[in-house]
């Protein structure tokens, strides 16, 4: 009996001494485990881009004010550079009529370029004198300048793409042979080719300018002038700049 409470008491001892270990190496919840190495990476590359995106953001924002800031100032400044088409053709008119205004007897005539593979569609104006047969033409095609939204300077960082625009303008002055009823009209001058550049960006989808290139070109003309009605004329002719074209013309 004596044995026996002995027995009983030493377990009871090992029983007390085994239960704290046996709290200690309880597991842990899953959602306690370090998460690993992989995804803190991905995390870590995703804050990259995001910083890089509001960097290239900040960035655009800045430029964009400094140019706004430049427009205003030249906006009322120098506009020496810039090309009035009005002053262009008001010159052309002027010498067309020998600085006389229209009393003379006087030719207007516009015409049309289509497209082709090679050229854009464009729009002349021929003036002539009819006493002395020579005069002027003037020819548009394309964009002559950047759209509104377009921001005059270059852009802040790399991440962007391109986007072109083209247009050209002439001017050749014209001389005319022969009667009334129908003439040769022969042309000679230069036109000037540009391409302009725009940076589009792919962080906020603002338009910069990027440049522009130009050159200048001999044009000449070889065409005639039909009349089929009372002051009216059929005008057809190939122009080296602008390809095949036609349209009409009215005497004053």
């Amino acid at each position: 009996m004596k044995q026996r409470a002995i027995i009983i008491i030493a377990a009871l001892t090992i029983a007390g001494l085994a239960a704290p270990a046996l709290c200690e190496e309880t597991a842990q919840p899953a959602s306690a485990a370090p998460s690993s190495v992989g995804s803190r990476h991905d995390d870590d590359k995703d804050k990259d881009k995001d910083r890089d995106r509001q960097e290239k953001i900040r960035l655009e924002r800045e430029a964009r004010r400094e140019a706004e800031r430049r427009d205003r100032h030249e906006r009322y400044s120098d506009r020496g550079d810039a090309i009035d088409v009005g002053d262009v053709i008001g010159t052309v008119i002027n010498v067309a009529s020998d600085q006389g205004g229209l009393r003379q007897r006087f030719a207007v005539g516009v015409v049309y370029a289509p497209a082709n593979a090679a050229k854009m569609s464009g729009v002349g104006i021929q003036f002539l004198n009819r006493e002395r047969k020579w005069g002027a033409s003037v020819w548009l095609s394309g964009a002559l300048g950047r759209d509104e939204d377009v921001i005059d300077t270059g852009i802040p960082h790399s991440d962007y793409y391109l986007e072109n625009q083209r247009g050209s303008y002439g001017l050749q002055g014209l001389y005319a042979v022969g009667s009334e009823s129908a003439s040769l009209i022969l042309g000679a001058g230069f036109a000037v080719e540009q391409t302009m550049y725009t940076a589009v960006s792919n962080a906020t989808g603002w338009r910069w300018n990027n440049g522009s290139d130009s050159r200048v070109k001999f044009a000449g003309q070889i065409g005639c002038r039909l009349r089929f009605a009372n002051r009216v004329s059929l005008n057809l002719g190939y122009d080296t700049h602008q390809s095949a074209f036609f349209g009409f013309t009215g005497d004053f």
